[in-house]
């Protein structure tokens, strides 16, 4: 984990009030960490986590948010050349924790699933199981949930879409989709997004006896457990989001 700072290189809105930030670093990482994020421009005392899109030599650090509140909004704003301060890479992505429960990660074929920005934490896992065959359900309320659809096809993925009110897609959320499937033929399935849609997806992992690995969300105000306010409920006790997550089995999770 180290502290530096960056500038923005490059700004997307990719949808309404959803944007990818590009930024001039270098860091390692696995899928499914995060940095913490503040500007000098906006004084603000908390930093804000943001989940790890995808690094490359080229475009650096990228990262996916939508705007939320006043904080975000501000920093949406930010103009291509401003600098940020980081925190990172933060937590313990999805490599670390299914080695925590003795998986090799050699997988044949794995399904992914998400719910709108929450496809941040599973994007670049598309690359690195780049030998696997690969399919996505992504969810969202409306088909403008729905970003980087075309970046995500060019990886060779498999995506299925739905959409609360049908605007794209199938109708219905992703359990709706899942149910569609034939989970047997999948080693695992990747997940995340808003938590009421994970516990929907890990109801429905636990009835076919799959397993299944969540990329939390909980509010976070250091990043690295010094303040304890992302305290995950778990069958062995509280469990930071920040250090021992956000990736977490579900079979660990007290929901």
């Amino acid at each position: 984990m180290n502290m530096f700072e960056a500038k923005i290189i490059d700004k997307k809105e990719v949808a309404p009030s959803t944007f990818v930030f590009n930024l001039d670093c270098k860091i390692g990482y696995e899928p499914g960490q995060f940095v913490m994020i503040s500007s000098p421009s906006i004084p603000w005392i908390i930093p804000k986590p943001f989940s790890i899109l995808s690094y490359d030599d080229q475009d650096g650090l990228s990262i996916l948010f939508k705007v939320y509140g006043l904080w975000t909004e501000k920093f949406s704003a930010l103009s291509v050349g401003s600098t940020v301060n980081l925190v990172g890479p933060c937590g313990s992505g999805f490599i670390t924790s299914l080695k925590r429960y003795g998986f090799s990660g050699n997988f044949s074929r794995i399904l992914f699933v998400a719910g709108g920005v929450g496809i941040a934490s599973i994007f670049s896992l598309f690359k690195h199981f780049d030998g696997a065959e690969k399919v996505l359900v992504f969810g969202g309320r409306t088909e403008k949930d729905l970003v980087l659809l075309e970046k995500i096809s060019s990886l060779g993925v498999q995506v299925l879409v739905s959409t609360e009110d049908g605007s794209a897609g199938f109708k219905g959320r992703v359990t709706d989709v899942m149910q569609k499937l034939d989970i047997g033929d999948f080693d695992v399935i990747l997940c995340c997004g808003p938590v009421p849609m994970m516990k929907a997806v890990s109801d429905f992992a636990k009835i076919l006896d799959k397993p299944l690995f969540l990329a939390m969300e909980e509010r976070m105000a250091c990043g690295i457990g010094i303040c304890f306010s992302c305290a995950v409920k778990t069958k062995n006790g509280v469990k930071l989001c920040c250090r021992y997550g956000p990736v977490f089995s579900s079979d660990e999770i007290a929901w």
